[in-house]
């Protein structure tokens, strides 16, 4: 009796391991309830931007969207349960949490439940959120006088920078943003031929400090760069 009940046992566990294998290999072959996965802004900064999380569903479906973390842990619910035609779908998502409140920096996914299907799928799709500002450090002020007056002798001034990260560099005068580099590297120069708005500044003496501008927006704290004076002497002769 005891054979023939180990018998029946292995005979038992092969069945359901068959059973289950069965299973796996029909989920398998069965296509994705979830189609054209398209994320936008795949890295923002929740002070600036938001990101577009959107798919198609094959069928209709109770759908519930959550956001999780690194460890899996849900931290925004974005779809609570709602029923949702087939077709494509896109939400946004502000890098904040259920009440409101920013995420820390880190790397979260799109978690999708069905109802109907039964199916949680966690979209392969990551999404950063980076809201630290970039660093920059003044390594060199050239001129401390500038006679932007087109003879190409003492038109203007450079700063040379270094930056924490690939960033942008601003300048200003006095408060007022004299010029925005168009690339973003990690070391650079400013020329600035004493104009704000394309309008050269009158004569007189202005505080310098630049500023860095990551690829989302960031922007760092005002680092001073010195003064200059601009005098215009042909005109005042």
């Amino acid at each position: 009796m005891a054979r023939i009940g180990s018998t029946l046992l292995v005979l038992a566990l092969l069945g359901g391991t068959a059973a289950a294998f069965a299973v796996t290999e029909r989920l398998k072959v069965q296509p994705s309830p979830i189609t054209r996965v398209r994320i936008e802004n795949k890295v923002f900064s929740p002070r600036h931007g938001a990101a577009s999380i959107g798919f198609g569903l094959r069928k209709s479906d109770g759908l519930t969207l959550l956001l999780v973390d690194g460890a899996g842990e849900a931290v925004r619910e974005l779809v609570p349960g709602h029923r949702v035609r087939r077709g494509f779908h896109s939400w946004a998502w502000d890098g904040r949490d259920d009440a409101g409140r920013p995420l820390q920096d880190g790397t979260y996914r799109p978690r999708v439940q069905l109802e109907d299907a039964r199916r949680t799928i966690v979209l392969p799709n990551p999404i950063q959120l980076d809201s630290t500002p970039p660093q920059i450090t003044v390594l060199e002020v050239g001129r401390a006088a500038i006679t932007p007056n087109g003879d190409r002798r003492s038109d203007s001034l450079v700063i040379r920078y270094r930056v924490d990260e690939p960033a942008r560099a601003l300048l200003y005068a006095d408060g007022m943003l004299g010029q925005r580099r168009k690339q973003r590297q990690l070391e650079g120069t400013l020329r600035w031929y004493g104009r704000v708005g394309g309008k050269r500044l009158d004569a007189g003496r202005y505080e310098l400090a630049v500023a860095a501008e990551d690829i989302v927006n960031n922007r760092s704290r005002r680092v001073p760069a010195g003064t200059v004076h601009i005098s215009y002497p042909r005109e005042s002769e």
